[in-house]
């Protein structure tokens, strides 16, 4: 997925989330180079957790990685720019959409989600697809249970996704 010529976005968000949770004896700088010390924090995430060992963040890396953030995320509460509603801007919607992508996709529904920061229409409709999956009241907005909701299924998706490959 992502490769060492990849964006530098893309390569410092990962190290932020190595940074998070991989081995503490390699300090990793979100620094979007995908320097050495990247590398090997990805190698010994790779072999920790059982994945093919590249040292190259393929899907299956990056959805792991990704849901260990979430599910750290998870712990530390509910973050503080919920609710969302339609129009709204916010760095956090990223990661959202990303996750309701996801997780409409496993659900067989296909989408034009786009991974943006910004609560748009395409937006609008995968979160009242996902409150009416969820059965949650009908409401355009991302709250907390629905965040958590998101979260959960996520996490459960993961673990089916890691004995499917």
């Amino acid at each position: 997925m992502y490769r060492i010529y990849d964006k530098a976005a893309a390569i410092r968000e990962i190290q932020v989330y190595l940074r998070e949770i991989a081995d503490s004896d390699i300090f990793i700088a979100p620094s979007g180079i995908y320097d050495d010390k990247t590398r090997r924090a990805i190698i010994n995430f790779q072999s920790e957790k059982g994945l093919e060992i590249t040292g190259e963040v393929d899907k299956a890396t990056f959805d792991l990685l990704f849901s260990e953030h979430l599910i750290k995320k998870e712990k530390n509460e509910v973050p503080y720019s919920l609710p969302m509603k339609k129009g709204d801007m916010n760095d956090l919607l990223v990661n959202i959409n990303r996750m309701m992508k996801r997780v409409l996709d496993y659900y067989g529904f296909t989408n034009r989600l786009a991974t943006s920061s910004f609560y748009s229409d395409e937006t609008a409709r995968a979160v009242d697809l996902l409150r009416r999956v969820y059965q949650l009241e009908n409401r355009e907005e991302i709250d907390e249970i629905f965040y958590k909701r998101l979260i959960m299924d996520l996490r459960s998706i993961g673990r089916i996704s890691i004995f499917r490959s």
